[in-house]
């Protein structure tokens, strides 16, 4: 199912997962109702981090959340171990999603920032389709890499940036995934389809949440700093130049940040 993780699989990376989830939880879940479902299976779960906040959100809620790597979800565990009221309302399991085979079939399937790391993400979608009930809801929340907008604009940031978005397709991922989520489910026959921009948007009238999100979009950036290093699509240079350009990017009084992603809810309905 999955591409090369352009991120990694440290404990800096995990922790960043968990942190991005809370940091973001508002833009991705501002416009997503899963009040209505009551077995999901949330595919990609990584460390758990948006199974804890679906938790959170809807106390009726049961879920599987499956992932390939047996370190995230190990991670996972831990991550709700603090949360023993929980306990009985998941399970996480090392899955694929093309091999995977539940005892019933799921009333809700959940995607956030996962679509964007698998080699054939309209497959991935198929194969979600074959465990969903009749009148079953998916939900996904996907990247959309040429959003991305700063003012004043800088070279570097552009460069590393650009460089990132090429080392994620050399991968066999696609940072332009959100844009076409309408089209796939389309495609395999998913009904009341639904797409939405989900973004943020930090000009001089909020400087401190734009400080926030400068400093987490150079973090997020960053994460891919070692795997471009090696495959020398960047230089230390670039480096050192992209970061001085983020910290005068964060203090400029006059600076704009924007980022769009998409988000698409779409029906299985067998006919």
């Amino acid at each position: 199912m999955s591409a090369r993780y352009v991120h990694g699989y440290d404990a800096t990376e995990q922790e960043r997962l968990l942190l991005q989830a809370g940091f973001l939880e508002n833009m991705v879940h501002a416009s997503l109702d899963l009040s209505a479902v009551n077995r999901l299976l949330e595919v990609g779960c990584g460390v758990g981090a948006q199974t804890l906040i679906l938790l959170k959100k809807y106390p009726h809620l049961k879920i599987t959340a499956i992932d390939r790597e047996w370190k995230q979800i190990e991670k996972a565990k831990q991550n709700l171990k603090p949360y023993p009221e929980f306990e009985h309302r998941v399970e996480f399991l090392q899955a694929d999603i093309h091999n995977f085979n539940p005892d019933r079939l799921y009333d809700g399937i959940y995607f956030c920032w996962v679509l964007e790391h698998v080699h054939s993400p309209k497959n991935v979608l198929a194969a979600s389709k074959k465990l969903l009930q009749h009148g079953g809801q998916i939900f996904a929340s996907e990247v959309f890499h040429p959003s991305f907008y700063i003012y004043p604009e800088n070279e570097y940031i552009k460069q590393f940036w650009d460089a990132f978005a090429d080392l994620q397709r050399d991968m066999d991922g696609d940072p332009d995934i959100g844009v076409k989520l309408g089209s796939y489910l389309f495609d395999l026959g998913f009904t009341d389809i639904n797409t939405y921009n989900i973004g943020q948007y930090w000009d001089k009238r909020h400087p401190k949440e734009r400080a926030v999100f400068v400093d987490y979009f150079k973090d997020l950036t960053f994460t891919a700093k070692d795997a471009l290093l090696e495959s020398e699509m960047i230089d230390l240079n670039l480096v050192e130049r992209t970061a001085h350009a983020f910290d005068s990017l964060r203090d400029d009084e006059d600076a704009i940040i924007y980022y769009r992603g998409f988000q698409a809810t779409a029906k299985h309905v067998v006919l």
